[in-house]
């Protein structure tokens, strides 16, 4: 057999030039090219193995010692010469093809040493060979990606300077780019944002396993229900056939000996196929039984519902037709053949009837669950249309991922955020009047729980509840410009330039709703001193809106009034601020609700420092002791209020802090926790093609490829762990 030292050059590639690389490959199998006249490189010669760890990226290094050590060079002479590249590329166009890529093995050519024929033939393969092409070829075949591939990040410019494009050349993007399973899968609700009712009645598939670390028993229950879920559709393969056998019988006795024999039959055959893996588990028969009786029902009702739809035909034919005999001569024999069968299956003698024949049963919102597909509010369709604008619908978050989001999608006239079971979960909680006077929603970082506190409190204004929201924590406890003592508490400070922006948040957004509130002047007189109070009632009596401007008369002012001087004058917004939280929580007939954004912020300490505090000014204002935070800090000394919060995990908060807040969460039985868990998989394929219809990212022409791999699903669910934020990214890149 002819030697062969391609496999030594392999592991020095790296270190060569392209032209370095050819020259050694040639010199490695010169033996099988060279002409007659030049002698033979031994397969061991040690010479050839000295050469590798010394080559330069310099060819004419490489020949050099190669000349050194008296190889021979293909060409006829064996003087020490400089060779052309052109006499080195004779004799290597069996490796390399017109574009400089390696020719592979079973496709080279070769000719005999000492044959004159210069017809080439295919290289025999050993069978291990052979293997290794199989398996290479099965490699390059698969779809997906794989942990070695490289992370290769494309700059656009030089992408385009190479191709000679510049940006005009680039395609627009619009909807006609979008694959048609995209567009099936995303699912928008009609109404742009949905209120809290209708939030409520919404069905919405089943969200993912909680984590065991944050929620033990919720993880225990889904993989239970899971595991019912799989029982119970193999039980419904089992029934079927039997059931269809026991409703052609005729007896009712006959029936159930049918009926009974199916329970014992089912019951062998599903512990037979279980075996010691939940056979043996002594709760098993009950989990078989319970599933025969659902699916029992479930036979009884589509057998009432086809029962009720002949009777509805029958009805409308005997309207439809003249009068020309009884009721019971126009209809037809094998009708009432089949009516008075479905009157006598076994489902429907072994579960009661409806009482109300005509009206047929509604599917329950827990069995539409379990078909339904993923909804998205459009909170761009709804500020288009509402005159409050995009106000009413705020967008958070610390890194920001909502807005960012938007931003980079190619269509513009969306801003669509997916509604999960947790927001419906809190949705319905909020209608039922309980004492819950807290939700604290829960869960890992980047999961979205940001977009769930954007969704509700859009969700809860558009369902005409009063919302003052707390986007940014970490804004609020450490960027509020400067900070002053309260001129009317004792030890309080106050943040007059944030009491100004939710002073302008209440304006805007519920300025229709707080029309109508007047506080009385006794009132005023705990937020503001003398002067201030002076000083707003001044103002009011200059607008013309009262005429009797004495600060002593017990007048009342309009609440609208106070806010607008607190929004146009720092010195009066803490006071104006303090006086609608009073009519807020004072009030009845306003369904009153704070949200607050990473809450575990306001319990790390905060940034703000003053004198009348600290003498030294070494210590930190407590967060409690801000009169901007006490309606959710101390919120158990206010009335009408319901709050909705989250923590953060993107903040440099301690880790410990956060895990005893949640903590006390926990053990607090006025506070609802809702977890907020990972995407699903209908959830994860739904945000794919979310991404794809928007434009966003690597998907904005993908055209429905990365939604019918199944392989690059699951790799983009395994990179990101199913998190929101991190979703997003894996589906820029």
């Amino acid at each position: 057999p002819r030697p062969h030292h391609h496999h030594l050059i392999v592991p020095f590639q790296r270190m060569l030039s392209h032209k370095s690389a050819r020259i050694v490959r040639h010199l490695m199998t010169a033996r099988r090219r060279r002409p007659p006249s030049t002698p033979h490189i031994q397969r061991n010669d040690p010479s050839l193995l000295l050469l590798l760890p010394g080559l330069s990226s310099s060819p004419s290094s490489a020949i050099y010692r190669a000349q050194q050590r008296h190889f021979a060079i293909p060409g006829g002479d064996l003087s020490p010469r400089y060779p052309s590249p052109d006499e080195y590329d004779e004799y290597d166009d069996d490796l390399w093809d017109e574009e400089g890529n390696e020719i592979p093995r079973s496709a080279r050519t070769s000719n005999d040493d000492g044959d004159d024929d210069d017809t080439p033939r295919q290289k025999e393969l050993s069978p291990l060979e052979k293997k290794r092409l199989a398996i290479r070829e099965e490699l390059d075949n698969r779809k997906g990606r794989l942990f070695t591939d490289p992370l290769m990040v494309l700059d656009i410019d030089e992408v385009m300077s190479n191709g000679g494009m510049v940006y005009d050349d680039l395609p627009d993007w619009d909807e006609s780019v979008v694959s048609g399973l995209a567009k099936d899968l995303v699912v928008v609700y009609e109404g742009g944002v949905p209120t809290l009712g209708e939030m409520s009645g919404l069905a919405l598939p089943l969200p993912f396993a909680s984590h065991p670390a944050y929620d033990a028993k919720g993880y225990v229950k889904f993989f239970r229900r899971r595991e019912y879920e799989r029982v119970k559709k193999d039980v419904r393969g089992l029934c079927e056939p039997v059931i269809t056998k026991v409703m052609d019988m005729e007896g009712a006795e006959e029936r159930q000996e049918g009926i009974d024999l199916l329970y014992e039959t089912v019951e062998e055959e599903m512990f037979a196929r279980e075996g010691v893996r939940l056979g043996d588990k002594a709760k098993f028969g009950m989990m078989v039984e319970r599933a025969i009786q659902e699916v029992l029902t479930e036979v009884n009702k589509q057998s009432q519902r086809e029962y009720e739809i002949e009777e509805e035909e029958e009805r409308k034919k005997a309207a439809a037709e003249p009068d020309s005999g009884s009721v019971d001569d126009s209809v037809d024999d094998s009708t009432k053949q089949t009516s008075e069968a479905n009157k006598n299956s076994p489902a429907r003698n072994n579960t009661p009837l409806p009482t109300d024949k005509s009206t047929i049963p509604e599917p329950t919102l827990a069995e539409r669950d379990q078909t339904a597909s993923p909804i998205f509010m459009d909170v761009f369709k709804t500020s288009e249309t509402d005159p409050k604008g995009e106000d009413c619908y705020p967008i958070s978050g610390p890194a920001r991922g909502i807005p960012e989001e938007w931003e980079l999608a190619a269509h513009k006239t969306t801003k669509r955020i997916m509604l999960r079971r947790c927001i419906r979960d809190v949705a319905t909680q909020l209608l039922q009047n309980s004492a819950v006077r807290q939700f604290y929603l829960d869960g890992p970082k980047g999961v979205g729980k940001s977009s769930a506190l954007n969704a509700l409190v859009s969700m809860a204004r558009h369902s005409g509840y009063v919302v003052l929201f707390f986007p940014d924590g970490d804004v609020m406890t450490q960027r509020g410009y400067y900070v002053e003592p309260s001129p009317t508490q004792e030890g309080v400070f106050d943040l007059p330039a944030m009491a100004q922006t939710l002073n302008e948040q209440l304006m805007v957004v519920h300025g229709d709703q707080l029309r109508h509130l007047t506080v009385e002047t006794v009132d005023l007189e705990e937020v503001y001193t003398p002067k201030q109070l002076k000083a707003v009632v001044a103002s009011l009596q200059k607008e013309g809106e009262e005429e009797k401007g004495d600060s002593d008369a017990t007048s009342t002012i309009p609440l609208m009034h106070v806010l607008q001087k607190g929004m146009e004058e720092p010195i009066l917004a803490t006071g104006a601020y303090r006086t609608a939280i009073k009519s807020l929580t004072s009030d009845p007939t306003l369904r009153f609700l704070m949200v607050v954004d990473e809450l575990n912020t306001y319990y790390d300490g905060g940034q703000y420092y003053h004198e009348k505090y600290d003498f030294h000014v070494q210590k930190t204002i407590p967060p409690k002791l801000i009169s901007l935070f006490d309606p959710f800090l101390n919120h158990s000394k206010y009335n009408n209020i319901t709050l909705i919060t989250a923590p953060t995990h993107s903040r440099s908060i301690s880790p410990k802090g956060t895990s005893q807040l949640s903590n006390e969460m926990k053990n607090d039985n006025n506070v609802s926790i809702i977890n907020v868990p990972r995407y699903s998989d209908v959830e994860a394929r739904a945000m794919i093609a979310h991404y794809e219809c928007t434009g966003i990212g690597r998907l904005r022409f993908d055209r429905g490829d990365v939604l019918g791999d199944d392989q690059e699903l699951e790799y983009i669910k395994m990179v990101s762990g199913r998190l929101g934020s991190v979703f997003l990214r894996e589906c820029i890149f």
